[in-house]
């Protein structure tokens, strides 16, 4: 059976939340890294959201992702494949190590050239999938 999908009222600790999980990544994965963004629902004060932390750590090579899954297994997180997207690879946090309301997502991608001096906006919208198509007013 499927799990409800839970929606909360904005929590102010989110975004605490996300700076202590940035520094623990940062530090453990060093100099692979060159981003680390929170993105999503709980990235937006004020919105309601599903409590769920999500992050996007951004490499800038490719030549450093076998590295940086080792280095983030080590941390607990359990490496999950692309997921259907080539160039970025999913994490979903070791749920012992979490409380029980705090959920951690995490997708690990590189950094592509021609995006490294654009804003953290213009790398996420990079990755929306080209078959979608702006809605018309």
């Amino acid at each position: 059976m499927a799990h409800p999908i839970v929606i909360v009222d904005y929590d102010p600790a989110w975004s605490g939340q996300f700076e202590i999980l940035r520094r623990r990544i940062a530090k453990t994965l060093g100099d692979l890294v060159a981003r680390i963004e929170h993105v999503g629902s709980t990235a937006v004060p004020g919105l309601a959201a599903k409590p769920i932390i999500d992050l996007d750590v951004l490499l800038a090579s490719p030549d450093d992702m076998p590295a940086a899954v080792d280095r983030l297994a080590s941390i607990g997180y359990v490496h999950q494949g692309d997921l259907g997207v080539p160039g970025r690879e999913a994490f979903k946090s070791n749920r012992a190590l979490l409380s029980r309301d705090r959920i951690i997502s995490m997708c690990l991608q590189t950094l592509p050239a021609s995006l490294t001096a654009i804003s953290p906006f213009a790398t996420t919208c990079a990755r929306i999938p080209r078959a979608l198509k702006p809605m018309k007013s």
